[in-house]
């Protein structure tokens, strides 16, 4: 007779750990872009020293590191620009293969330019070698319900892990492999 497999004590811990560690990433890349530049290390401090008062100093340290470090990157300036919004939920459908499909979701940063609009999504846990297939169908999925709401402009999409950080840009070649091969059928409506 063949047992349940079980987690181990120190396993859960980790995810625990790992799933709050995201978890305080996401909140301080929402807040912090609408901080003055100079003000921002401090108010990381402050955010850490109310939401996670349990944490030492130096993973206070790390995460404001790591946060930073994403907010400053040239390449991402679009994204963090004035006007663009953190946390944005959004649902609508998708028609794949004769059919439609219900999608939402949360987009962890949109900004409107001009003529472009960037999506991101950020990734808290060890940067994957290659971007795995369910975030290329996640993403294919919000850019399919989402171009038609800015027709005459470009979607750029990217997923970010903090740590590094690296940023992957989604081609739109590679989102629409990813869509092909998505099954709706494997899907089901609500």
């Amino acid at each position: 007779m063949m047992s349940e497999p079980t987690c181990r004590p120190t396993e859960i811990a980790a995810a625990s750990a790992a799933a709050r560690r995201g978890q305080l990433i996401h909140q301080l890349l929402q807040h912090l872009p609408e901080v003055p530049p100079a003000e921002r290390y401090a108010q990381a401090l402050a955010f850490l020293a109310a939401k996670a008062a349990d944490l030492d100093d130096l993973t206070h340290l790390a995460l404001i590191r790591e946060t930073l470090a994403v907010i400053e990157l040239p390449e991402l300036a679009p994204l963090f620009a004035a006007g663009s919004r953190a946390e944005v939920a959004v649902r609508g459908q998708v028609g794949l293969a004769d059919r439609r499909i219900d999608v939402s979701g949360q987009v962890d940063r949109i900004s409107e330019g001009r003529h472009e609009v960037h999506l991101a999504d950020f990734k808290a846990g060890e940067p994957a070698a290659e971007v795995p297939p369910a975030y290329l169908t996640q993403m294919a999925l919000y850019r399919s319900m989402l171009a038609p709401l800015w027709p005459d402009k470009t979607l750029r999409l990217w997923l970010i892990w903090t740590k590094g950080p690296i940023v992957v840009p989604l081609p739109e070649e590679k989102l629409g492999e990813a869509l092909g091969r998505f099954d709706p059928w494997a899907v089901t409506s609500s």
